[in-house]
C-alpha cells in the first residue's frame, strides 16, 4: 500500500504518519508505530524514513534514488526491496536509526551490506523475526564508520552464536533475544530490553550497563555489567530458577 500526500492516515488499528512530504523526486514516510508498503516503489526517486516507527518493505523495488533511514526502523522483506543495499553511497543510516532485514536476507547479504560505508557511527543492523525464529553466527564486529548497534524486532526469536566484538547498543525492541553460549556479546555494548521484549542467557554474559522495562531471563548464568559507574537503571522483571543474585558487577 502507497500513501500520499496525507498528514494522517490509518493502518489497521493504528494512526500514523505515513508521508511527512512528497515531492517529484523523494518520498517521505513519517512513521509513528508501524506501516508496510506492499506495493513496488519505482522510478527516479529517492526514499527517506523517519519516525520513531517501523516501516516494512514487503516487495522488490525499482526506484533508483537513494535510501535515508534518518530515524525509527526500516526493515526489508527480501533483499529486492532494497535498490542497491551493498553500494557505497545508495544507502544511509543515522546514527541512531536501524535498518532491519527479515529471515530471508541471508548472513553473507548482511555481510556485504555491512561491508559498506552506509551505516554511520551508532547506527544499528536490525533483525526482524516476524516471519520465525532466526540464528546469527557470525561474529559481527563494527563497521569502517564506527560502532555498530543491533537491534531485535519481530515476535520470533533471534539467536547470537558468534563471539561478537561490535561496540554499539543492544537493544530488544520486541520479541526475544537469546544467547547460545557465554559471551555472544562484547563487554562494551550497553543492552536495553524495552516493555514486552526477552533476553535470555545461554551462558554468563557481560555487558556495559542494562536499561528498559523488559524481562531478563537468566537461567542458571551469572549477567555481569562492566560499568561501575551506578548509572545502569533496569525496571523490568528478572527471572532466575533458584534464589540467588544472578547479577553481579565486575568488581564483586
Amino acid at each position: 500500500m502507497i500513501l500520499s500526500d496525507s498528514s494522517a492516515a490509518r493502518i489497521g488499528t493504528s494512526v500514523v504518519r505515513a508521508i511527512a512530504s512528497a515531492t517529484a523526486s523523494i518520498r517521505s514516510f513519517y512513521v509513528f508505530t508501524e506501516a508496510a508498503i506492499t506495493s513496488a516503489l519505482s522510478g527516479a526517486i529517492s526514499l527517506v524514513k523517519t519516525g520513531a516507527g517501523i516501516l516494512r518493505l514487503s516487495t522488490a523495488n525499482t526506484y533508483t534514488g537513494n535510501t535515508t533511514v534518518a530515524a525509527g526502523v526500516l526493515t526489508i522483506e527480501t533483499l529486492a526491496a532494497l535498490p542497491g543495499n551493498a553500494t557505497n553511497g545508495r544507502v544511509s543510516v543515522a546514527s541512531g536509526a536501524a535498518l532491519a532485514v527479515y529471515n530471508a536476507i541471508t548472513d553473507a547479504e548482511i555481510t556485504a551490506m555491512l561491508a559498506t560505508t552506509n551505516f554511520a557511527a551508532g547506527a544499528f543492523i536490525g533483525f526482524d523475526t516476524t516471519s520465525g525464529a532466526r540464528t546469527y553466527a557470525i561474529a559481527r564486529g563494527n563497521t569502517s564508520q564506527g560502532a555498530l548497534c543491533l537491534l531485535k524486532v519481530g515476535t520470533g526469536t533471534l539467536t547470537l552464536s558468534g563471539a561478537n566484538t561490535y561496540t554499539g547498543t543492544t537493544r530488544v525492541r520486541e520479541g526475544t533475544l537469546t544467547t547460545s553460549t557465554a559471551d555472544r556479546i562484547s563487554n562494551s555494548s550497553a543492552l536495553v530490553v524495552d516493555a514486552g521484549a526477552t533476553f535470555q542467557l545461554g551462558g554468563n554474559e557481560a555487558v556495559l550497563n542494562i536499561s528498559g522495562a523488559g524481562t531478563l531471563a537468566l537461567g542458571t548464568f551469572f549477567l555481569e555489567l562492566a560499568d561501575n559507574s551506578g548509572t545502569a537503571s533496569f525496571s523490568g522483571a528478572i527471572i532466575v530458577p533458584h534464589q540467588y543474585d544472578s547479577m553481579r558487577r565486575f568488581s564483586d
